[in-house]
């Protein structure tokens, strides 16, 4: 097998050294590698009658789990489309003696199904088009966006040493990771198929060694944790703050993206904490929300980065003083959100109530603040401000220019509150993750309904006895 060694060096925040942390092969791809032969690829369509149906998750690239209870089977989780189709549905039961451990969200167009000694990656057709064994020797490290990594651990009397080895959805194996000194590895899973090790340099320092699946790319450089509770993923948006540095005359900001490219931008404000910089700093298209401290009042900490002309705005204090019922009250427990070019901020007003204000890039407010019950009662995302009022039992909709569009207890009369779940928009599609078969709750953007019942005329039942 042709083996390819990979060393990239690149100096983050002046560290000195640099060093091979493990072996990057290029592997010969063979064609339907590991695909199992427990199924056909054609899976049969077969009558489901449904009797109930409990939603488990929110829309991500156009499909949604469900637990699914039908006369033919006591439980199933059932994969459906925005148009309420049940694409495909596997039984709880397992197949063959095999355990169903569950499954993950679809992430490019890729899920996976999870079994005690496999793991099936998953199509939006709701095909399975390829299967990882797994065992004690070679366990399941990380997965995303249809790729796989398997931990193999080769021991003898004499020897003991781990690899990773990465699989495509295809399941060919595209390359593999070889840790120098042989131990297991801590492996983090970034989003959209990007995979990080950490590792120690030859001088001591902490860096990571990054596979970018979609480029085939390793790449070596520090990935600034700033909390062990945040990890530094990707989410919406290809781009994410990976490093924040002081200068002198301001600071330095360093971006990552999907496919390794990596960008650094002056800042012209000197950065104060820097690791809060890297972990809540959010991305959307072309701009940066940079967010420095964990406490922020009247804006003193909250600037936007240009990221093609690198022009920073800061929020003006003489400014927001000048908003109606608006002081800026955050701290880190307290969401807050950049979508479509516009950030959510948590307010508390000079009448002691909670607001919500809404952002654009020259960080001007763009519309009144919206009241609000809790901080914990809101998200933004797909252009919609979702607002739930405890007090008054609704759940309020608006777009990203604050217009109120409307509520769902108009669009769904009687509407019954679940106190202890955020609702909130997720893929141009908001849906009341208490949904049940006979009282599903889906709109578009603009409130109106995609489905009110399930389709199983076409579903295909996927891996059971």
């Amino acid at each position: 097998m042709k083996k390819i060694s990979v060393i990239l060096c690149l100096i983050v925040m002046g560290l000195a050294g640099c060093t091979n942390n493990g072996i990057y092969s290029e592997a010969e791809t063979e064609s339907g590698h590991n695909v199992s032969e427990d199924y056909s690829e054609d899976e049969p369509v077969q009558k489901l009658t449904l009797t109930d149906a409990y939603v488990r998750s929110e829309y991500t690239d156009g499909y949604l789990w469900m637990d699914l209870l039908s006369e033919e089977y006591s439980s199933m989780d059932g994969i459906v489309n925005k148009e309420g189709e049940v694409i495909a549905a596997i039984p709880g039961t397992g197949y063959e003696g095999k355990v169903y451990k569950g499954h993950s969200e679809f992430e490019d167009g890729y899920a996976f199904i999870f079994f005690d000694t496999e793991v099936h990656v998953l199509d939006t057709n709701g095909d399975i088009i390829s299967t990882q064994k797994i065992g004690e020797d070679n366990q399941l490290a990380s997965y995303g966006a249809g790729y796989i990594v398997i931990e193999n651990h080769i021991h003898d009397f004499d020897y003991n040493s781990y690899e990773y080895v990465f699989y495509n959805p295809e399941g060919e194996e595209i390359t593999k990771y070889v840790p120098d000194d042989g131990e297991s590895q801590e492996i983090t899973y970034m989003g959209g198929g990007v995979f990080s090790f950490n590792t120690v340099t030859e001088d001591g320092n902490k860096t990571n060694d990054i596979y970018f699946s979609k480029t085939n790319k390793w790449l070596q450089k520090r990935i600034g944790y700033a909390r062990n509770d945040i990890p530094v993923t990707f989410g919406k948006s290809d781009k994410r703050v990976i490093d924040c540095y002081q200068e002198d005359e301001g600071g330095v900001l360093i971006v990552i993206d999907k496919n390794g490219d990596v960008a650094e931008y002056r800042l012209s404000i000197k950065p104060e904490h820097a690791e809060t910089i890297i972990a809540y700093s959010l991305i959307s298209d072309n701009y940066c929300l940079v967010i420095d401290g964990d406490s922020i009042f009247k804006g003193e900490s909250i600037s936007v980065l240009d990221l093609n002309t690198g022009d920073q705005t800061k929020m003006s204090d003489t400014y927001f003083d000048k908003i109606k019922n608006a002081k800026m009250d955050w701290y880190s427990e307290y969401e807050i959100y950049f979508d479509n070019d516009v950030f959510s901020i948590p307010l508390l007003g000079d009448d002691g109530e909670f607001y919500i204000g809404l952002f654009d890039v020259n960080c001007n407010l763009v519309s009144d603040p919206v009241r609000i019950d809790s901080y914990e009662d809101y998200s933004f995302s797909d252009g919609r401000l979702v607002v739930r009022q405890r007090d008054a039992d609704v759940v309020e909709v608006y777009s990203a220019d604050g217009q109120e569009l409307y509520t769902v207890n108009d669009k769904h009369g009687g509407y019954n509150l679940n106190q202890d779940i955020k609702q909130e928009y997720s893929d141009g599609v908001f849906i009341d993750i208490t949904s049940e078969l006979r009282d599903i709750r889906v709109y578009d953007l603009d409130g109106n309904s995609l489905y009110t019942s399930l389709n199983t005329a076409n579903t295909k039942i996927l891996l059971c006895e």
